[in-house]
């Protein structure tokens, strides 16, 4: 098939997805619309301490989570590399269970330990750390697969034991990339750790959803912005690591923020780790998975074929959302990257620019989803557009720093001769970025399509309201059906953006 072709085959699905999708405003919806703009503008100066307060509950959370989920990763991640065990089995098996892990969403699995634990503070940290030790786990493989084998030789030569390879050969090389990805994995386990306040667990989530549903919009604001500046903070932070400033201060106090997390959620908040383990809730975690798996039912819902028929127009309903989603990040994207680079825009315009794109992103998708639907009916449409707005962030700023990173060497021929900026753009930058763009719209693509089901709780309709409706009636095979049926989706995702990648790129 020729890849012109096929690009105009997945332009051509894109199209009639947005054709298909309707926009319908509530009959309230400008009124709330403005209501809100109001409020944005006069947020509650008064609700600022509990704000910060819940942010660092949010924030607490998120660094147990990362912190678990970075040892488990790395311990899995050694023997799915080979480094610590070259069985194919054992790799296969681990690599599997990265996927499952990470092709759940950390909310799917709030609302599975919290039915099985209760609102407590682990019921969080394990849905978090979960997700996050696939997503982990999957890249740090992918980088001890890719290290150099220079300094192997000399170490067995000393007769240097596996373990001593690992810490002496492989890691000092490995170590850079290990807590760069971590450090970007921490601004969004934040983001996560925030949504799991709409399954009642506290923190900055909880607070904002309270609000908005009290219609407290000037108070809900408050909460916001306190969100947006921790996430500001967080990207600083990690961004002054990528660049190797302050370095070691930084992986000390990152360990420093875990250890006081971890003891914080055990004892302020009262959250001793070994009360899980108790006969009572193994009992209670083992009567919700046979639920799950059909035991107390004698008609399980994912071996009824209407359910299933149901289920997969359900599927193409959530298909179309991500399609959507990703022509609103990448429209968006295409029309305002330029914009948020420093060589080809104003100053003044650039920092308008990457503000713009910090606050799109640091707001998830499902905040914005629960703030669209007091403006929009709910729909594919709301869940299309609060995806879109979250992802043209990223999206945005991943496109903007690989034009800053372009070599200027290869520009200056242009430059020479007599080439305007317009045609530097057009004949320079654009043919060097434009696979990039295209590898990371479809990386996003991947991402927007395992979210919808979040959205789709929050009204967005799809998988994601089907799930939200059945579970709320202790419908359990329906949600293992959904589950089942939204891995099966993830993971054709998964194979088709690798092969699409490879193809048109």
């Amino acid at each position: 098939m020729n890849k012109h072709f096929l690009s105009v085959m997945i332009l051509f699905l894109i199209i009639l997805s947005v054709l298909l999708t309707p926009i319908e405003v509530n009959g309230n919806g400008l009124n709330n619309a403005i209501e809100m703009l109001q409020a944005a503008i006069n947020p509650s100066i008064s609700e600022l301490p509990h704000a910060f307060e819940a942010a660092l509950i949010t924030l607490s959370y998120a660094f147990s989570a990362i912190g678990i989920a970075l040892i488990a990763s790395f311990i899995l991640s050694l023997f799915a590399s080979g480094l610590l065990n070259s069985n194919r089995t054992a790799v296969i098996a681990i690599h599997h269970l990265f996927s499952a892990s990470r092709a759940v969403h950390e909310l799917i699995w709030a609302l599975f330990f919290v039915t099985i634990f209760g609102l407590k503070p682990m019921s969080g940290i394990l849905a978090l750390t979960i997700p996050y030790t696939g997503m982990l786990g999957k890249v740090f493989t992918d980088i001890f697969k890719q290290l150099s084998d220079s300094s192997i030789p000399r170490l067995k030569q000393a007769g240097a034991s596996n373990g001593q390879l690992i810490l002496y050969g492989y890691l000092p090389q490995a170590m850079p990339q290990l807590m760069s990805y971590t450090f970007y994995r921490l601004e969004c386990a934040f983001r996560s750790s925030a949504i799991l306040g709409f399954v009642g667990i506290a923190g900055i989530g909880m607070k904002i959803g309270l609000m908005l549903n009290d219609l407290r919009f000037n108070e809900m604001f408050t909460y916001i912005y306190v969100l947006i500046l921790f996430i500001i903070l967080i990207e600083i932070w990690t961004s002054q690591y990528r660049k190797r400033k302050h370095e070691v201060f930084s992986f000390v106090a990152f360990i420093f923020m875990i250890l006081i997390s971890w003891l914080y959620i055990a004892f302020i908040k009262g959250a001793y780790y070994d009360q899980l383990l108790t006969s009572k809730n193994l009992q209670y975690g083992l009567n919700f998975l046979k639920n799950l798996l059909g035991f107390n039912n004698s008609s399980p819902a994912f071996t009824d074929l209407i359910e299933i028929q149901k289920v997969l127009l359900l599927t193409l309903k959530t298909i179309q959302m991500s399609l959507v989603a990703i022509f609103i990040a990448g429209i968006g994207m295409l029309m305002t990257v330029i914009l948020g680079t420093k060589k080809y825009s104003h100053p003044i315009v650039y920092n308008i620019t990457r503000f713009i794109f910090i606050v799109t992103r640091a707001i998830p998708e499902l905040i914005w989803a629960m703030i669209l639907v007091f403006i929009f009916k709910p729909g594919i449409w709301v869940g299309a557009l609060a995806l879109g707005i979250h992802n043209y962030g990223i999206l945005s700023k991943l496109c903007a720093d690989v034009i800053e990173s372009i070599s200027n060497k290869p520009l200056e021929h242009l430059r020479s001769t007599g080439a305007n900026r317009s045609q530097i753009l057009i004949y320079g930058v654009i043919p060097t970025v434009i696979n990039r763009f295209i590898s990371y719209t479809i990386y996003r693509w991947e991402i927007i399509l395992r979210t919808t089901i979040v959205v789709g709780i929050a009204g967005a309709g799809g998988l994601g309201y089907y799930f939200k409706y059945h579970f709320s009636l202790f419908h359990y095979t329906n949600v293992t059906l959904v589950i089942i049926i939204f891995m099966i989706l993830v993971k054709i995702a998964d194979v088709l953006s690798e092969k699409f990648q490879k193809y048109l790129i």
